[in-house]
């Protein structure tokens, strides 16, 4: 049986897909499922939204956030005009902040257009690579991505691979995964180590970089992957 307004919400999510569906989480990493390649990845999302937000409610905070910014311009605007040659500051200021909310949304044009020629690109390599299957080179098509392009040109070329080549990428990649990346790199390439002090934690404790100052009780919860998060409001 049908569920009502699935057809809707099935266009809808097809109509996203159309358009943000090369999009994902490390998207500059060509090998990185898309959302249109695992549309699972989007379901916790939903879901979220569903419980957390009521029909028309993106319409209404955006235009709450609108007359947020039109309060604080105003206020910001009537301070201004309290300083000398105040006028003219607040003129100025007036025109910088229409010059950034007019150009503000070019910031992510180009990486949205890098990001859906790499689909584009992926696409046409891993339907390379799944001939490559089928004609028995390769044992999986995400075998591919551990070849160079010039490498997997003349695999495409001559039906060969160095199977042994890709297996210790493979192994080799894996071993890279289990990586702790520094938490701070200078600006030559200089990793800084340390520990915490700890002497004071209680055992069974949490640590970590403090974000904002302050104190909060409360229950936490520790989210390891934000593609298996259920989160709800608080």
């Amino acid at each position: 049986a049908k569920t009502a307004g699935g057809d809707e919400a099935r266009d809808a999510i097809e109509a996203f897909l159309d358009r943000y569906g090369m999009r994902c989480v490390g998207e500059i990493d060509i090998t990185r499922p898309r959302w249109r390649e695992r549309p699972t990845m989007l379901v916790p999302v939903i879901l979220d939204n569903v419980r957390n937000f009521g029909p028309g409610a993106a319409g209404r905070r955006f235009e709450e956030g609108r007359r947020k910014a039109r309060l604080m311009e105003r206020e910001v605007l009537s301070r201004l005009r309290t300083l000398p040659d105040g006028d003219w500051k607040a003129d100025e200021t007036r025109r910088m902040i229409d010059r950034v909310r007019t150009f503000i949304g070019y910031r992510e044009y180009p990486k949205y257009g890098i990001v859906c020629r790499l689909f584009v690109y992926k696409q046409a390599l891993l339907a390379e690579a799944e001939r490559l299957v089928r004609e028995g080179v390769l044992p999986e098509k995400e075998d591919a991505f551990y070849l160079t392009f010039q490498e997997l040109h003349e695999a495409v070329r001559s039906n060969r691979v160095d199977e042994q080549l890709v297996r210790r990428r493979k192994e080799a990649f894996r071993s890279y995964r289990a990586l702790t990346p520094p938490r701070v790199l200078t600006s030559d390439g200089e990793a800084l180590t340390g520990a915490y002090r700890r002497d004071d934690v209680p055992a069974g404790a949490l640590t970590g970089l403090p974000v904002s100052a302050g104190t909060v009780e409360g229950r936490a919860r520790v989210v390891l992957d934000m593609a298996e998060a259920d989160l709800e409001a608080g």
